[in-house]
This record gives structure tokens, C-alpha cells and sequence, in this order.
């Protein structure tokens, strides 16, 4: 086996320019960054709409807590819809 290679990123500052990051950036990689979102939301891109418990069933060792949680989370910024049918209890 050849040498480890290691990548090193690497920005040239432009003029008086201070690199800062994006405060919409930043929040989206904290809300993706938290524990089961990127599972939440990639079950949910290759699904469809789903229901609450066919989400709990494809990623496994969630809680319905966190589930819950998470979904709150999302939907509060806008990333996932929540639907209600008229029926009892709520679908």
C-alpha cells in the first residue's frame, strides 16, 4: 500500500474580504447535521409522502419521540409538509 494522501482545503482571501459562512448555510447543516435527519430525509425523498408510522418503520432504532421531534423541526423550517385527513384518529 502507497503513502496516506491527505486533502487540504485551501481559500486565497480577496482583497479586504473576511471569509464568514452563511447563516442560512449554517442552519441547514445543523438541522441536516442532527442525529437521524439525514435518515428522516432521505427515506422520505425516495418514499414519497408517507405516513408518520411508514417512516418509523424504514429507519430502524428510532424512537417515535425523536421521530416526533425531528419531523416538528423540519416542518417548522419548511422542508417537510404535514397533512391531516378528516378521519379519526389523524392520518
Amino acid at each position: 500500500m502507497g503513502p496516506k494522501r491527505t486533502m487540504v482545503a485551501t481559500a486565497e482571501p480577496k482583497g479586504d474580504c473576511v471569509p464568514s459562512c452563511c447563516p442560512r448555510y449554517h442552519e441547514a447543516v445543523e438541522l441536516v447535521g442532527k442525529r437521524w435527519t439525514g435518515a428522516i430525509l432521505a427515506v422520505m425523498l425516495q418514499g414519497g409522502p408517507m405516513r408518520f408510522s411508514e417512516i418509523g418503520q424504514a429507519v430502524p432504532a428510532l424512537s417515535d419521540r425523536l421521530l416526533s421531534e425531528r419531523m416538528k423541526e423540519l416542518e417548522a423550517r419548511g422542508m417537510v409538509e404535514r397533512r391531516v385527513g378528516g378521519a379519526s384518529p389523524a392520518r
